[in-house]
């Protein structure tokens, strides 16, 4: 049962459950069965059918729901009193949380016009103490035209709310870094030049409590400063100097070891922190770390880049909903997504073969790039977009036809199926 958090309340009067339940299989698209639905009906009716089949078993939902700009468009309608447009989101917000795993994320998608009144209510829905983030998505670029627009502010961010189920049980989000061109700022931290050639003595092995370490000192080597114009042709060779840190022992029983003048290389295997579980390199120098520009930075076309984390402001320049027209081969004339944006949300809070839902699905975009990258899914859509949008893209997609957008993960994903559901029936309430 759907029921509003801490009670037992239903959220959906009992003398519609009846009616919620009828469920009509339109048709089965593709080969193999899947779980993947795309239903066509108001997405709270649709999650009190599926509530058998759906409890508990969603990892992610992603909810982009009209934004209540006040404004009626050819695709949907954006003009509701605003008490009804918050009572129509929370209605909707409750049953999604209900069919959240205990481990799953909720990302609420809105712009300037209802963030405050849907924070206020997703801290009462979801509890304060599971908010988690609040990501800033720049979706176009401060200008993309000529001359001065009418407002002196341009408004080009959108923003998502991001809470988890259970702050206590919640799956970690995964760690995503973007690709940044590094400016003369970050370049000048990594100044040396360090030559080694292949002589070098092991000193010592094994690190505390028996882990894996080796230790090695190097006998032909030379470490210079170098100039900034020198950078990229020595890219290889080019290192950061950093203090030890006197709260690690390893690397203050490292430090004490080594001699002032003489080169060390220690391989180890980290268990935390971002190099956690793999193998790294780091050269001791006079007492500091030597860190390579390679461990988190390349060249591309002549340029060197770095990795960063992503933050929680999504640039335009990552992310930019500009040129997404084609995509997925349907075009909405406002709301349309890019699928980088659902890939970056999805690859965050999932893993493949999780499940997604989309209750507001639009031109269907999450459900596409959900199976592009394995990840079952739902997706509700009330609006005769499903018939002209998004069943003729989700062909596409299951088929292996769409070439836009995100890329397939695996081939095996471009050979699935999903069922095509309707469900009949009058609005229920709140249903804008």
């Amino acid at each position: 049962m759907i029921s509003r958090p801490g009670t037992k309340k239903p959220l959906v009067r009992q003398n519609l459950e009846t009616r919620v339940h009828t469920l009509v299989t339109k048709r089965t698209v593709g080969d193999a069965r899947t779980g993947n639905i795309l239903v066509k009906g108001d997405c709270l009716a649709g999650m009190r059918a599926l509530e058998d089949r759906l409890m508990e078993k969603i990892q992610l939902v992603y909810a982009d729901p009209p934004y209540n700009t006040r404004r009626k468009g050819r695709d949907y309608d954006d003009d509701m009193d605003p008490g009804k447009w918050l009572t129509m989101l929370e209605q909707r917000a409750v049953a999604c949380r209900s069919l959240l795993k205990p481990t799953g994320w909720f990302f609420l998608h809105l712009d300037a016009n209802g963030l405050a009144s849907a924070k206020l209510m997703m801290d009462r829905i979801m509890g304060e103490e599971n908010f988690t983030f609040l990501v800033t998505w720049e979706r176009t670029p401060k200008l993309t035209f000529l001359g001065q627009g009418a407002s002196p502010i341009v408004r080009n961010t959108e923003f998502i709310l991001v809470y988890s189920k259970n702050r206590k049980k919640r799956t970690k989000l995964k760690r995503l870094t973007r690709d940044m061109e590094a400016t003369r700022k970050v370049l000048r931290q990594y100044n040396l030049e360090v030559v080694r050639d292949k002589g070098r003595l092991l000193i010592e092995e094994d690190g505390p409590s028996g882990k894996p370490l080796s230790v090695f000192e190097h006998d032909n080597f030379s470490v210079k400063s170098i100039s900034h114009d020198k950078r990229l042709a020595c890219f290889d060779r080019l290192y950061q100097s950093t203090r030890i840190n006197p709260s690690s022992t390893l690397q203050s029983r490292l430090a004490k070891r080594s001699r002032q003048g003489h080169l060390y290389s220690v391989r180890y295997t980290p268990d935390r922190g971002k190099r956690a579980g793999r193998e790294i390199e780091v050269l001791l120098f006079n007492n500091r770390q030597l860190w390579p520009a390679a461990e988190n930075a390349f060249i591309r076309h002549g340029k060197i880049f770095r990795r960063v984390d992503i933050s929680t402001l999504w640039t335009n320049e990552e992310i930019s909903a500009v040129g997404i027209s084609s995509q997925g081969g349907v075009r909405l004339i406002r709301g349309k997504k890019p699928e980088e944006l659902l890939e970056r949300i999805i690859l965050l809070a999932t893993n493949p073969g999780d499940h997604v839902m989309d209750p507001f699905a639009g031109s269907g975009t999450t459900p596409a790039v959900a199976q592009k990258l394995g990840r079952k899914w739902i997706a509700f859509e009330k609006s005769d977009s499903v018939e002209k949008l998004i069943l003729p893209r989700l062909k596409r997609v299951v088929t292996g036809q769409d070439k836009s957008g995100v890329m397939y993960r695996n081939q095996e994903y471009a050979e699935q199926c999903f069922d095509y559901i309707d469900l009949p029936g009058e609005p229920l309430p709140g249903k804008p």
